[in-house]
C-alpha cells in the first residue's frame, strides 16, 4: 500500500493524522545485532507547496522539495526510515472502525528539520552564536514522489535493458 496522491485524497489524509517509522537511534544501534526503535508522531504540514530543506547536510544550501513535515520528536539515524500511515480506530468522528485500513507508505524519512537559535556561550568560550536546534520535525518525501523518481523515462529504459539481457527475463 503506498500513499500515492490518489490514496491521499480518498483516504482524506491530512494534518494531525498518524505516522510511524522505523530506524536506528543514532546514541545506541545494538552491538550483536541492529536494534531499530520506533518513532509514532503526526503529520504537521502537508506538501501543498514546497519547503526549503537541506539536502547536503555539510552545505548551508537549501532546497526546494515536495514534503510532508511530522511531529514525531525526529533524532539522528532515521534518514532514509520508511514513514507509514495507520488509522486508529477512532479516526472517524462518532465512532470506531474494526479492521479498518492497513498502514500505508506515505513515503521516506529525509531527515529532521533544524532551527537556528541565538545562543550565548558562558564559561571559558564567551561570546554568542546560532547553533542549529532539532525541531523534532521529520521531513518525509511523498511515496508519490519516489514513484515518480522510479519511473522516469529513462529508469524505465535502464530497467527494461537489464531484465532483456538476463535469460528468461521478461519486461
Amino acid at each position: 500500500m503506498l500513499a500515492t496522491d490518489d490514496y491521499v485524497i480518498q483516504q482524506r489524509i491530512g494534518a494531525g493524522d498518524d505516522v510511524f517509522f522505523v530506524g536506528l537511534f543514532s546514541e545506541y544501534t545494538g552491538q550483536e545485532r541492529n536494534q531499530p526503535i520506533i518513532r509514532f508522531g503526526n503529520i504537521s504540514l502537508m506538501p501543498h507547496e514546497e519547503i526549503a530543506v537541506k539536502l547536503d547536510p555539510s552545505s548551508d544550501a537549501t532546497t526546494l522539495i515536495d514534503a510532508y513535515l511530522v511531529e514525531a520528536r525526529s533524532w539522528g539515524g532515521h534518514s532514509g526510515s520508511p514513514a507509514f500511515i495507520y488509522y486508529p480506530p477512532d479516526r472517524e468522528p462518532g465512532g470506531i472502525v474494526v479492521g479498518g485500513n492497513p498502514p500505508a507508505l506515505l513515503g521516506v524519512v529525509h531527515g529532521h528539520y533544524e532551527i537556528k537559535q541565538d545562543v550565548a556561550f558562558i564559561g571559558d568560550i564567551l561570546g554568542s552564536g546560532k547553533v542549529p536546534i532539532n525541531a523534532g520535525i521529520a521531513v518525509v518525501i511523498p511515496a508519490q514522489k519516489i514513484i515518480d523518481t522510479f519511473m522516469q523515462e529513462e529508469l524505465v529504459e535502464e530497467r527494461n535493458r537489464i531484465l532483456q539481457e538476463r535469460p528468461g527475463s521478461r519486461p
